[in-house]
C-alpha cells in the first residue's frame, strides 16, 4: 500500500512472531530528495518517543537496484487512518463515530503538541495521510518526512504529495 513516499507492508518480526509494518522507499541515487525524507524520518522516530507517534522498531539501509538506496522502517503494526475510517464507518452510529474521532483527534493532537511545544519541530505535513490507527484502534502521528525544527522554519521543504484523498468527508450519519 502507498503512503507518501513510503510503501507499507503487513510483516512479522523474526524473533517473536509479533506483527508489525514495514515501510519502505527506494531513492534511484543516493543524493535523491526522497532518501533525504526517509532518512529525516528514520532519524525522528529513533529519538522522538511519545504515545501519539508511531512506534519505530528498528531501521536500516541496503542497496537498492541500478545504484539506488533503499530505506526501510519497522514500527509497531499501523494501517492509515483512511483506510480503517472507510472500513468502520458504516458500522458506527452518529453519536459512536463522533466519539471515536474525538478520541483519535485528541491522541493526534497531543502528538502534535509534543513536537512542536517540547521539541521545538514543526511536522511540516499534518494531514490525514500522516494519521494512523494500531489493531487497537489508537490513533498515532506518522510521516515525518517533512519535520523542521523551529529554528529552521524558513528552510521548511514543501510537504511531499501523499497519494490518497479518502472518498467521504465527514461521519456517516445515521437515516
Amino acid at each position: 500500500m502507498a503512503c507518501g513516499i513510503w510503501r507499507l507492508h503487513a510483516a512479522v518480526k523474526k524473533e517473536d512472531g509479533s506483527p508489525a509494518t514495514l515501510w519502505r522507499v527506494e531513492a534511484p541515487s543516493k543524493d535523491d530528495p526522497l532518501l533525504l525524507a526517509a532518512r529525516k524520518t528514520s532519524q525522528r522516530l529513533r529519538t522522538l518517543r511519545h504515545p501519539g507517534l508511531v512506534r519505530l522498531r528498528d531501521a536500516g539501509e541496503t542497496d537498492g537496484r541500478g545504484g539506488g538506496v533503499v530505506v526501510w522502517l519497522a514500527t509497531e503494526p499501523v494501517t492509515p487512518a483512511w483506510a480503517v475510517l472507510e472500513g468502520i464507518g458504516a458500522t458506527m452510529s452518529g453519536l459512536e463515530w463522533d466519539e471515536y474521532a474525538a478520541m483519535g483527534l485528541k491522541s493526534v493532537f497531543s502528538a502534535t503538541a509534543f513536537l512542536n511545544n517540547d521539541c521545538q519541530i514543526i511536522h511540516g505535513g499534518l494531514c490525514a495521510g500522516a494519521v494512523f490507527v494500531t489493531p487497537e484502534h489508537d490513533w498515532k502521528l506518522g510521516m515525518l518526512d517533512t519535520a523542521t525544527e523551529h529554528a529552521a522554519a524558513g528552510e521548511c521543504p514543501r510537504a511531499l504529495p501523499h497519494t490518497h484523498t479518502p472518498r467521504r468527508r465527514g461521519p456517516p450519519r445515521a437515516p
